[in-house]
């Protein structure tokens, strides 16, 4: 069509990815919604992993690799091609993978692109990210009829500070929101999946898997966890490391805690 003309501008929207297919269909979704809002075309591409997707289960053909995206022929073609990193901090994928794949499609194909500022960047981002979130809480406490309820933000977990430091914010920004709109959350606070070893990782604790038994125990009983994941994968994905680590975590707390994810 005349969308992927000379001179059309287009956008990629790019998270890290994942091999389930969910993940995948949840960024195609993404990137209809935006070009249906912004009214220039974006094309979904993941920086790794979800070229290992099932093409069968996906329906509209195998999954983008940004690396790939950006030298077809809609890359070549158009007037300007911006990159829309979906990280939630400057992690080493924003600082390191975008990158490299942006100069990578500049040396085969001459592409040049824009690379925009990652979701959680700036005060802005925050408070976008604590918003959603809120939201979030907000329709599940009113849906399961919670009278209060403890709040933990889980992330992945990083390596990088920074990032770490975009998990604490918002779970800051979080507490101020939901107490603003009056719900009956007694705490909030932040945790993280996993970490790596040694102690140059210690900025990424408390880990959930030490955090959750604590706050059952101590807490309402009732325990939603606001997930800060761009998509269902196989961390916040059903079935994923998430689920895997409540089951665990709830193991040894009597009282029948309960726990809800957003």
């Amino acid at each position: 069509g005349d969308e992927a003309g000379e001179g059309a501008e287009l956008v990629v929207l790019t998270d890290n990815g994942s091999s389930r297919v969910a993940s995948t269909v949840a960024l195609r979704k993404l990137s209809a919604k935006l070009e249906e809002r912004i009214g220039v075309p974006v094309l979904a591409a993941s920086l790794k992993h979800s070229d290992r997707a099932s093409v069968e289960e996906l329906g509209g053909g195998a999954a983008l690799l940004l690396s790939q995206a950006l030298v077809t022929e809609e890359a070549a073609l158009a007037r300007s091609v911006t990159v829309l990193p979906l990280f939630l901090g400057p992690s080493r994928q924003v600082t390191g993978g975008v990158p490299s794949a942006v100069s990578e499609a500049r040396d085969i194909m001459g592409t040049e692109c824009k690379v925009s500022k990652h979701v959680g960047a700036g005060d802005d981002g925050v408070r976008a990210l604590a918003g959603m979130l809120s939201n979030e809480i907000e329709a599940l406490v009113k849906s399961e009829g919670l009278e209060e309820a403890d709040v933990i933000v889980v992330d992945h977990g990083s390596p990088s500070v920074q990032v770490t430091e975009v998990r604490d914010l918002v779970a800051d920004a979080v507490r101020g929101d939901v107490a603003e709109r009056g719900l009956a959350v007694r705490s909030v606070r932040a945790a993280s999946m996993e970490r790596g070893e040694g102690a140059k990782y210690d900025h990424t604790e408390p880990m959930l898997a030490s955090c959750l038994p604590e706050v059952a125990k101590e807490g309402t009983g009732n325990v939603v966890l606001a997930l800060l994941f761009i998509g269902p994968g196989t961390h916040a994905g059903e079935g994923g490391d998430i689920d895997t680590i409540c089951a665990e975590g709830l193991k040894g707390v009597g009282g029948g805690a309960r726990v809800f994810r957003t």
